[in-house]
């Protein structure tokens, strides 16, 4: 799911028992200017892996390609961990809502960007996929301009790009 902001610069590392964390955390205007689509030539690892999958699968099951939501991606951003309430990002949407709607429009683009290449290398379709932290309390917040982008065509078709969100206790909504 942290590809995206890994390549985005934020120092992505994994800590025995306490999960992913970034080092540089995105907290204040600067670090929100300072943001970017990243350079998708960063995530070859990723597309690279797509197609050596597809080729072992031989047609035999589709192979769909993945994403964390841009709202998922903005909660570990500015968090900097996985979180128990999520009050940093919580605080950043009320407290500087601009600052929030800039980054997860960059999310937007980026994982659109992500999920593209994942089709060019071979996906046959694509899915974003979002936990609904807090989403009781921060719906409302977001509704109102919140970023919509769509998946494009490309040489394989129009593949299907899905979108579903988790509850926090593992269900679909």
């Amino acid at each position: 799911i942290l590809t995206v902001p890994d390549a985005m610069g934020l120092g992505l590392s994994f800590a025995l028992g306490e999960g992913p964390k970034f080092a540089h955390p995105v907290r204040d205007e600067a670090a929100v200017a300072a943001l970017a689509v990243p350079d998708m030539a960063r995530l070859r690892y990723v597309f690279d892996a797509v197609a050596s999958i597809r080729a072992a699968l031989n047609g035999r099951v589709p192979l769909i390609g993945f994403s964390g939501s841009p709202w998922t991606l903005a909660c570990y951003m500015v968090e900097g961990a996985g979180s128990d309430d999520y009050r940093l990002v919580k605080t950043m949407l009320y407290s500087r809502p601009d600052l929030m709607h800039t980054m997860l429009a960059i999310n937007a683009d980026s994982v659109a960007a992500y999920l593209n290449a994942q089709i060019d290398a071979g996906a046959q379709a694509v899915i974003h996929c979002g936990d609904l932290i807090g989403a009781q309390t921060v719906m409302p917040a977001l509704a109102h301009g919140l970023p919509m982008h769509l998946i494009h065509g490309n040489n394989l078709g129009d593949p299907q790009a899905l979108h579903f969100q988790m509850h926090k206790s593992g269900g679909l909504l």
